[in-house]
């Protein structure tokens, strides 16, 4: 089902597609040769991989590999 952006609430399921705006920040469950690019927070323009592994320590926010920032 298709919903606004204004009406999702933590634990909803987003499914991006190549060239999708990230709809909010997202922890990634399930990939593909996901990347994105991170300049906002890293201040890099090269694309950053993501995966689904989990994180075992805290990191700032453009170390967490397994998030999508809005």
């Amino acid at each position: 089902m298709e919903v606004n952006v204004s009406d999702l609430v933590p634990g909803d399921i987003c499914v991006l597609h190549e060239g999708d705006a990230i709809p909010a920040d997202c922890r990634v469950i399930q990939s593909k040769e996901l990347s994105c690019n991170d300049f906002a927070l890293t201040g890099e323009s090269n694309p950053v991989y993501k995966f689904t592994d989990p994180l075992f320590k805290q990191l700032p926010i453009g170390e967490r590999h397994n998030m999508l920032f809005m």
